[in-house]
């Protein structure tokens, strides 16, 4: 092989390493994954749970919500509603309430408030990781306990904290 095409070997596998890296570049990039969407996969390990309390009922259960993506997702709220009704929610979870409801997998539980400014925003599920949603539904003493429930969740690629 002449020094030429050896050289010329060399600058296409360049050139083709620059277009691969351009293309992986783009696919790690926010971007991409914004216009298709998160890929989550919300789990419920067991059944809402009704609990009758006074002369009210709560519905308890939990959802393990596994980040699939390349970017860290943030939580913003959860809404739920009650046997497909259309209206409005039967339950709406968002900003720091619903930061106290959710845990990280792996993660010290906090037991109080006041290492909440120096711990990481539990509503942001980073690449690969999955936090656990506690919750606890309030229903009207008049309401009946719905036969099934559908869950609105609403992410941003930000971390929760941070601004631009």
């Amino acid at each position: 092989m002449s020094r030429a095409s050896a050289m010329s070997a060399i600058s296409r596998m360049r050139s083709s390493a620059w277009v691969l890296a351009l293309f992986v570049t783009q696919l790690l990039h926010p971007t991409f994954a914004r216009e298709r969407g998160p890929r989550v996969e919300i789990d419920c390990p067991s059944s809402p749970i009704p609990v009758a309390i006074n002369k009210g009922k709560v519905l308890v259960y939990e959802l393990h919500i596994t980040n699939f993506d390349t970017v860290p997702l943030t939580l913003r709220d959860i809404e739920i509603f009650a046997n497909g009704e259309s209206g409005a929610p039967v339950f709406k979870l968002e900003g720091d309430k619903l930061a106290a409801a959710m845990t990280r997998v792996g993660a010290m539980m906090m037991m109080s408030s006041s290492d909440a400014s120096t711990s990481p925003d539990t509503r942001t599920i980073d690449p690969g990781g999955r936090n656990v949603l506690f919750l606890w539904v309030e229903l009207p003493a008049n309401r009946a306990v719905p036969g099934n429930l559908k869950h609105r969740l609403v992410f941003s690629f930000k971390a929760a904290g941070r601004t631009g």
